[in-house]
């Protein structure tokens, strides 16, 4: 970090834009300056159109590459359909209780699925994945601790569904234009929702 600061504090740019309101950008040498200050009653998306200026919504995409397509493929041991399920966060207060994604994936309405669980072994309450793993009653692919962002792209364009936490994978599967489903605790849905 210490490195990109280093170079980007000694560089003169033309353009700064700041989308989180931060000090940092302020101690940046540029020609012009535009920062955004957020309001919590609009989501996102339409706050940065709306910055950037433009009449459409903006869209926000990751790319990939086909060895990344490959590599993710090669992951998926088990056919489809697919629901995608990341149900930790970095903060607990935003994840739903482990007994709750057990009862709710072992409903008759995800019959015939195969049940992608993804995300962090780090973020996880001590024995949460593994009753995850036992409790669920449809056939699991693990994909904790697996890959990098950029695998999970193509897996989430090719599931039916992803249900999760208010975190960063639920972002990326919502620019993929997956059906998703972000459970909320004491974050905003209507600022940060998918």
């Amino acid at each position: 970090w210490l490195d990109i600061w280093s170079w980007a504090v000694a560089t003169r740019w033309d353009l700064v834009i700041d989308m989180r309101s931060s000090l940092v950008s302020a101690l940046l040498f540029s020609g012009e300056r535009k920062v955004f200050r957020g309001v919590n009653d609009r989501h996102m998306i339409l706050q940065f159109t709306e910055f950037m200026g433009q009449s459409d919504p903006l869209i926000p995409r990751i790319w990939y590459s086909q060895n990344d397509e490959r590599e993710a493929c090669a992951m998926l041991d088990l056919s489809g359909p697919y629901v995608v399920v990341s149900p930790f966060s970095n903060w607990r207060h935003k994840d739903w209780p482990v007994e709750r994604y057990v009862a709710l994936l072992n409903h008759a309405i995800f019959e015939g699925y195969t049940i992608i669980l993804t995300g962090i072994t780090k973020d996880s309450p001590a024995g949460a994945l593994q009753m995850l793993v036992d409790g669920i009653q449809r056939p699991v692919v693990n994909l904790f601790d697996q890959g990098h962002l950029r695998h999970m792209i193509p897996i989430f364009e090719r599931s039916a569904l992803f249900i999760g936490s208010d975190s960063g994978l639920m972002h990326l599967s919502a620019s993929t234009k997956c059906p998703t489903i972000g459970l909320f605790g004491p974050t905003n849905a209507l600022r940060y929702g998918p």
